[in-house]
């Protein structure tokens, strides 16, 4: 059934010892797309292996029965980088992208022009804001988006009706050409800088969102599969709702074709999960106390 959970990490560790009193911390914010309860420091899943989000939990303190705002990409981000409830805001799904709603944006401040608004240099890269809002922040690094044409291939064929992005599997590419690690490249040049004024860097890793496409080496680490227990009347908790969202409706056979292929698929989004937090690191940066907030909405 569906899972509305949110899970949100905030640590802050001081970088320096010439942090002066009263002076502005450095924030970064990083965001996670669809990750869910399966790392070490939730106990979601017994193979879990993620040291480095580990460990930036064991540092801060760890939220553990936080909801998500919205169902989806669109509203959820939304609420959350402008402090509204989708209800306030009028977001609901994904077919607005915020960046064509003008009004909103003229009479609505979000976090980074926020802290733009208070003496900040403001920067991002990835996925923060669904479909993307680059005039939010003053420097914007790369966003190359959930699926890299010329490099990730598909893996399996779908059923008629399916999503275009909805696949799983390896992929053979160099990884330092894989979505997040140049996302993750981008930033580390921002953290290691020189900057005159203290900054918000906003970054949004799009895995383990679909298509769950981790790199060969690291999906052939794990052979075995362990599968999640799954209550045999899952479905019916939805009655007539899954009618509604088309997950059974004509040529959309979703429990059969998912139960099919399941083990490859958990398989691929494990090892998504497992790359993405290779990404996140606990380094020192710079000379000013900077706070860190992690944070992953998983919905579906």
């Amino acid at each position: 059934m569906i899972n509305l959970l949110k899970l949100f990490v905030v640590s802050f560790f001081v970088t320096g010892t010439l942090s002066l009193p009263g002076e502005k911390p450095n924030v970064l914010l990083i965001a996670v797309d669809d990750l869910n309860d399966w790392i070490g420091c939730l106990g979601g899943h017994d193979q879990t292996a993620t040291p480095n989000i580990d460990r930036l939990a064991e540092r801060g303190v760890l939220f553990t029965n936080a909801h998500s705002q919205g169902t989806m990409c669109n509203p959820s981000r939304i609420s959350l980088l402008w402090g509204r409830r989708p209800s306030s805001t009028g977001f609901y799904d994904n077919h607005y992208p915020v960046k064509n709603e003008l009004e909103f944006l003229q009479s609505h401040v979000s976090l980074p022009r926020h802290f733009a608004n208070h003496g900040y240099e403001t920067l991002t890269a990835g996925k923060v804001f669904h479909g993307g809002t680059p005039e939010q922040s003053q420097s914007v690094g790369p966003a190359l988006g959930q699926w890299l044409q010329g490099l990730d291939q598909v893996v399996h064929e779908k059923p008629d009706g399916w999503h275009a992005i909805w696949d799983f599997g390896p992929q053979d590419y160099e990884e330092s050409k894989f979505v997040d690690y140049v996302t993750a490249s981008w930033v580390v040049q921002q953290l290691t800088s020189t900057k005159e004024k203290p900054f918000f860097l906003s970054v949004g890793f799009y895995r383990p969102h679909v298509p769950f496409f981790p790199p060969s080496r690291v999906y052939e680490v794990l052979s075995e599969v362990q599968l999640p227990p799954v209550k045999k009347d899952d479905w019916n908790a939805l009655g007539s709702l899954h009618e509604l969202a088309g997950l059974l409706s004509e040529g959309r056979s979703f429990p059969s074709w998912e139960n099919h292929q399941r083990r490859l698929h958990i398989r691929s989004f494990r090892r998504s999960a497992c790359c993405l937090q290779c990404t996140v690191s606990t380094r020192r940066v710079q000379r000013r106390r900077s706070y860190v907030s992690y944070l992953s909405s998983h919905h579906t």
